[in-house]
């Protein structure tokens, strides 16, 4: 039977994951059947900025619902990043500057294997694309979309919702993962208002669409 799981923004209780629960955990991530993501933006350099690692810049609050941090950056802009569990299915992420604006866009970024994901493929909008097995470019995926679909340890796991999608190869710079970030919007840098809506659903491999492969038998073309 397919479970319905819905994708909060950093905010709840850790927990051991079984397949098809999220598990979401108040240092800064989510984890759902072997994916983490962690809402990340960035310093002018691109040096990614955390709430799991950044503390000079993060630091939680209290808040009566989901999880907020108190954000400082070096430059003097400040502003809150709140998390929120609508309802069970959907939940949402805001951030709100107080003082200056962003200086790099905000997104959920999630590392992906390469020993696990190369030669699997994944859905973007109906169209599919690659996990290539030798690196051939830094970007693999870049544009606006709704629906994103990947495999995942115990089938695969289709997100939706209005979002940036980048996928790159980090083997760019000697890294082992592709790195997939799920931009908030509106997806830009000097801004004071961001925001993203997801639902996520995890299930059996190809019940959302056609086979994407396995992480332990990678797929064909």
């Amino acid at each position: 039977m397919k479970k319905i799981t819905t994708l909060l923004l950093l905010a709840g209780v850790s927990g051991l994951l079984t397949a098809g629960d999220l598990q979401l955990n108040d240092k800064g991530y989510f984890e759902l059947d072997g994916l983490r993501a962690t809402p990340t933006t960035y310093s002018e350099s691109w040096q990614a900025l955390q709430p799991t690692v950044s503390r000079e810049v993060f630091k939680k609050i209290d808040s009566e619902s989901g999880v907020q941090f108190q954000m400082n950056f070096a430059d003097g802009a400040s502003g809150k990043l709140a998390l929120a569990l609508e309802n069970e299915e959907h939940a949402a992420a805001s951030v709100n500057m107080e003082n200056g604006t962003l200086a790099k866009p905000f997104c959920l970024n999630a590392l992906l294997p390469v020993s696990s994901y190369e030669g699997t493929k994944f859905e973007a909008d109906g169209k599919i694309g690659h996990f290539p097995k030798e690196f051939g470019k830094t970007v693999i995926y870049a544009g606006t979309v709704k629906r994103f679909r990947i495999p995942s340890k115990n089938g695969e796991i289709l997100i939706e919702g209005n979002f940036y999608l980048r996928i790159q190869d980090d083997r760019k710079w000697n890294g082992s993962s592709f790195n997939i970030r799920l931009g908030f919007t509106p997806y830009t840098s000097g801004i004071q208002k961001s925001k993203i809506s997801l639902r996520i659903r995890q299930g059996k491999s190809g019940e959302f669409g056609k086979e994407l492969g396995s992480l332990n038998n990678t797929a064909q073309n």
